[in-house]
């Protein structure tokens, strides 16, 4: 169990500074937030006419 434990640490800290990167380069450019709006738009869309698929 101490060798699972430490494997979903690393992943959990791996996520946590991928997720960092992300939000900073964001941060820095403006059009990454610009980029996040339209994909949640066009999933809303696509979860609205097609609420059966698993996108």
């Amino acid at each position: 169990m101490a060798k699972f434990g430490t494997i979903a640490n690393v992943i959990i800290l791996a996520a946590t500074v991928a997720g960092f990167n992300v939000w900073y380069f964001n941060k820095k450019t403006h059009r990454g937030h610009n980029t996040l709006s339209q994909s949640s738009a066009v999933y809303s869309n696509h979860q609205t006419f097609n609420p059966d698929s698993k996108l």
